[in-house]
């Protein structure tokens, strides 16, 4: 076989392939070595990090050999031909991984492709070969020249539970979030959550709210805060992490997010719902901001659609995924969760459909629509991110490698597709905070005073600053923010009522993909790009979005029991929007 390695091993052995008792292995130093039997081979020196090597063993009559590029050992040997099966990248009882790039496996006189092999546990395809040339990007049209499979030792595609125990829904159960709760023997607790749609092709309510699953899904797992310098956002030492921190820690066998790297640096692209998620739940408190975060903080949300009194009904991105604009219509409004960070393009075309046809959508998030996913046609279970080269992120794309293996389309931000977020909702990602500081509220704007938005701020307090409270980092306009911008795709005619510019502490630090050079006015104080906007944004059809731009909107709706602005002003636009109140 041809086989790359981006890294030295760690110092625990790698199979790389195996049938029976014959193994072709790295050492712990990453030096190629064969045994069978008693007989064991070994390279001179370790193999060169990202070069390809051609590696091979043969067992002849008499004779082991081992071959590592031009280092060509053997040795006598009495061993018999071994039977069974072959394992590539693991060995024959799926334990010591091999991590790195196979292409073009040998087995005699046949040449197989490793793409075609029964993978288990999802490695990653779509990843330049040894023929690779500069002058492509997409495997689908130089299918030679990506012919390798990069295998890792921590992939997870499906953990392989056996069912204990399963709920029928009742019959009339109304559409929600709910959970399942879990004891143990010692009295532990675990809450493990669940939505119930309405009946497919109904809707039980006028209010439809989308949980963003392919965010929680990109985050499931996220290790961040024991990546250290590695790490995207490196957690100082102050930090405590919470239990299920401690326990991904512990066990690196339940796979990682899209927020982390594999133990030879390359980025994780592929994420499961087929295994333990312990940071999925309602009580889970992210160490980065010291509160709920995604599902927990959409939560925020549930909770005031309930304190409003009026049904409402839950579906997800793999809802909607699924089954398209015709899901969405079935609502005179569509709230949005507070970090739907993960859009597919199926998700995309059909809100904007929805808004052109007359819908109405509530964004109560910030970084929304913003990074390209896909979902596995064949495996709905995964779903696959890959960086680009460009945006807030936690790792680059390899060269080549910036297309999805699932559905062989451009990865990276949507704003590189011409799909700025900006131009479904008005705002686009900021800036974000590295959750060291309290978070502002906001200012209004002349025209928020204009009567035709009289209706928006109906009962809504004199203060000069709305929103400098709340459950997620202290006020409404916190963490990840968005803002109005036309020149990134933001419709001319939005409206921006509320503002936090000129509030942010300088721990709020603009967006990498705004700078095309490197400049020092970056932080709250310093740039006027640094704000989140609250915008009202009327489409041609009749539609309308609402945005509020913030990821931390919804951790002020409860605040002096939701007798407060924030609360106030999102019950007007709800209201508003489910009576066309709007002019």
């Amino acid at each position: 076989m041809w086989l790359w390695t981006a890294r030295p091993a760690r110092g625990s052995r790698q199979v790389v392939l195996s049938r029976g008792d014959l193994e072709l292995f790295l050492d712990g130093d990453g030096t190629p070595a064969a045994r069978v039997g008693e007989t064991l081979l070994t390279s001179a020196r370790p193999l060169d990090a990202e070069r390809w090597t051609r590696l091979g063993v043969t067992l002849g009559p008499g004779f082991l050999r081992l071959e590592a590029g031009d280092d060509i050992r053997s040795a006598p040997c009495g061993a018999s031909a071994p039977a069974g099966p072959v394992t590539v990248a693991a060995s024959g009882a799926g334990h010591e991984h091999f991590t790195g790039k196979i292409e073009e496996l040998r087995l005699g006189t046949r040449v197989h492709d490793v793409r075609a092999l029964r993978l288990v546990n999802g490695p990653t395809l779509a990843v330049t070969g040894r023929h690779w040339q500069d002058d492509t990007t997409d495997f689908r049209s130089a299918p030679a020249q990506y012919a390798a499979v990069h295998f890792h030792e921590d992939d997870v595609e499906d953990a392989g539970f056996t069912p204990t125990a399963e709920l029928t829904v009742p019959d009339g159960l109304p559409s929600g979030v709910y959970a399942f709760r879990v004891r143990d023997g010692a009295g532990l607790v675990d809450h493990v959550p669940f939505t119930v749609t309405p009946p497919r092709g109904t809707a039980a309510a006028r209010i439809g709210f989308l949980l963003p699953t392919l965010t929680y899904l990109a985050y499931a797992n996220e290790r961040l805060v024991a990546a250290g310098d590695g790490g995207m956002v490196p957690a100082d030492g102050t930090t405590e992490p919470a239990p299920a921190d401690r326990w991904l820690a512990a066990h690196p066998e339940a796979g990682l997010s899209v927020y982390d790297k594999h133990t030879d640096g390359s980025g994780c692209s592929l994420v499961s719902l087929l295994r333990p998620i312990p940071n999925l739940r309602p009580d889970f408190v992210w160490w980065n901001t010291g509160a709920p975060e995604r599902f927990g903080a959409d939560l925020y949300i549930a909770d005031f659609l309930d304190h409003r009194g009026e049904p409402w009904d839950a579906f997800t991105d793999h809802d909607l995924h699924e089954q398209g604009a015709g899901l969405l219509a079935r609502y005179p409004v569509i709230v949005t969760g507070t970090h739907p960070e993960y859009s597919t393009r199926e998700m995309l075309l059909a809100l904007e459909s929805y808004l052109d046809g007359g819908g109405r959508v509530m964004y109560l998030g910030g970084n929304g629509f913003y990074w390209v996913t896909s979902i596995d046609p064949d495996r709905p279970h995964l779903a696959e991110v890959r960086r680009g080269i460009n945006g807030t992120r936690a790792w680059n794309s390899r060269p080549g490698e910036t297309r999805h293996q699932t559905t062989g389309e451009p990865g990276g931000l949507w704003r590189y597709r011409d799909r700025p977020p900006h131009r479904l909702t008005g705002v686009g990602f900021a800036a974000q905070s590295d959750g060291r500081d309290r978070a502002p509220g906001y200012r209004r704007t002349p025209a928020a005073q204009d009567p035709a938005h009289a209706w928006i701020f109906d009962g809504v307090s004199d203060a000069k600053v709305i929103g400098d409270y709340g459950l997620s980092l202290g006020g409404a306009a916190g963490y990840e923010i968005d803002r109005y911008d036309p020149r990134a795709g933001s419709p001319a005619h939005g409206v921006v009522l509320m503002t936090s510019q000129g509030l942010h502490p300088d721990s709020y630090l603009l967006a990498v993909e705004d700078l095309d050079v490197t400049v020092a006015e970056v932080t709250g104080s310093t740039s006027d790009r640094v704000r989140s906007d609250v915008v009202h944004l009327e489409r041609p059809g009749g539609g309308a979005v609402f945005s509020v731009g913030s990821c931390s909107w919804a951790g002020s709706l409860s605040h002096n029991g939701y007798d407060n602005d924030i609360a106030r002003i999102t019950d007007n636009v709800l209201t508003g929007f489910l009576h066309r109140a709007t002019p």
